[in-house]
């Protein structure tokens, strides 16, 4: 079986959000509601275990080394993705 390249994605609030608490709503909502959603849509639920080994690259790799890597992988999504 092949390897899919995904984002575990994520959801974030930051320290001087201007409004704060639609941001913890909206976090709340993503974490439980929201997953069902996305389970619907078979975009699977971030708790769930999958029968698949889950594979993260980035592990143990420096910020520089990240960056480098991004830059690479952008560069070629870039290349051969649409134009424009």
């Amino acid at each position: 079986m092949d390897e899919v390249p995904t984002n575990a994605g994520g959801s974030a609030l930051f320290a001087n959000a201007p409004h704060p608490h639609a941001a913890l709503l909206l976090i709340n909502f993503i974490l439980t509601d929201g997953q069902k959603i996305l389970q619907k849509f078979h975009y699977g639920m971030a708790w769930k275990d999958y029968p698949f080994k889950r594979v993260y690259p980035e592990r143990g790799m420096t910020v520089k080394q990240y960056n480098q890597s991004l830059k690479k992988w952008n560069k070629l999504l870039r290349s051969i993705g649409r134009k424009g």
